[in-house]
């Protein structure tokens, strides 16, 4: 089942523009089986230039529904739907802002026929509503208008369905949100569902726990879905056959996202050079968790030989050197125990490595 949807709008921002009509036709593959169309008061007035491109004027809009008296008919309406639109990113983040508003998490599987036509019929100069209406002989009753685009739009789905199973052999296969692509059996599918449409970083981890990708994404939702999903580099699929556990962060912003997954990118590589230390470095201690909250272990390492372990407190005794060396109680090295030591280091975090 598919929602095809188009909105009027007072402007071209979400955040601070509102919704003037609204046209849903629900469609089940083959035609269209219901309907909804209204005018909503967006509560503010109309620019002048945006009534001159629509013909919505204040007055059409001043005894129309406010959003929040149509939301429940929308919800409704487009119940167990795919959200489908041209420039589908537009329509949907103006509905979902208008629902995030009103409390209420509004999510969808979206189709945006515009890059769908770029797939299936290529070759064409433009591929806007209505030059693409015009190169393929659909017309529109109504241009700007909620429901004439959404008809428009109904038609060019129509054509995109035929072309998607002629390519397919009679199964529509590019309109089905399938994942190309075998995910760790571990992974919970329906926290993938909850991840906000929000800017952020997110971190993947694989089935020990271990942090092994950090990114950044303005749309945290579709950019990991689609890491997720999309076939891709050997090294990247790779990656994402080992994630078994998925976190996030909210940012708010885009920089601020950036900035943050440069800072826990440097973190991870240190993680993994702190970990190599007993490959490279002679003298060093290890310091670990202890037996309680306040104390750590410390096991020493000199010239290259491990030389015994000991636990402080970190209120008495700080990371001071001479403490560390005081803690440490004398034990003999081996082979048994450098091979325990290089597998550890090598396959675990610890909290820090000293160097002295």
């Amino acid at each position: 089942m598919y929602a095809i949807v188009d909105i009027e709008t007072t402007g071209g921002s979400p955040k601070i523009e509102k919704i003037t009509e609204i046209a849903i036709f629900i469609h089940n593959g083959e035609k269209i089986i219901n309907e909804y169309v209204t005018l909503i008061n967006p509560e503010r007035n109309i620019p002048y230039f945006i009534t001159n491109l629509t013909g919505i004027t204040n007055e059409m809009v001043e005894n129309a529904p406010c959003f929040f008296e149509v939301a429940k008919k929308i919800v409704e309406i487009t119940e167990g739907c795919t959200f489908v639109a041209h420039n589908a990113k537009f329509d949907y983040s103006f509905l979902r802002h208008e629902f995030k508003l009103l409390g209420f998490n509004y999510k969808k599987n979206i189709i945006d026929t515009a890059a769908l036509s770029r797939k299936l019929i290529p070759g064409h100069k433009s591929y806007s509503l209505g030059n693409i209406c015009g190169d393929l002989g659909i017309s529109i009753n109504g241009r700007h208008r909620a429901a004439g685009d959404a008809l428009a739009t109904v038609k060019l789905f129509n054509i995109l369905l035929e072309c998607d199973k002629e390519l397919n052999e009679g199964k529509i296969s590019l309109l089905k949100n399938t994942k190309t692509v075998k995910l760790h059996p571990n992974l919970d599918l329906k926290k993938i569902e909850n991840i906000p449409e929000e800017p952020g970083v997110y971190y993947f981890y694989n089935e020990k726990g271990d942090l092994i990708y950090v990114g950044k994404s303005r749309n945290l939702m579709q950019h990991i879905q689609m890491f997720l999903s999309k076939k891709s580099t050997k090294k990247t699929m790779e990656v994402r056959s080992q994630i078994a556990d998925i976190d996030w962060e909210l940012t708010g912003s885009e920089l601020i996202a950036l900035l943050k997954e440069s800072s826990e990118i440097k973190a991870k590589r240190a993680d993994k050079t702190t970990n190599e230390f007993i490959f490279k470095s002679k003298n060093f201690f290890i310091i670990d968790t202890g037996r309680s909250d306040d104390e750590r272990c410390a096991v020493k390492i000199a010239n290259g030989r491990y030389t015994g372990y000991g636990y402080f407190d970190i209120n008495d005794m700080g990371f001071g050197l001479t403490a560390l060396h005081d803690c440490i109680k004398p034990a003999t090295d081996n082979e048994s125990i450098q091979v325990i030591l290089k597998s550890y280091l090598k396959k675990n975090k610890v909290e820090k490595i000293i160097e002295f």
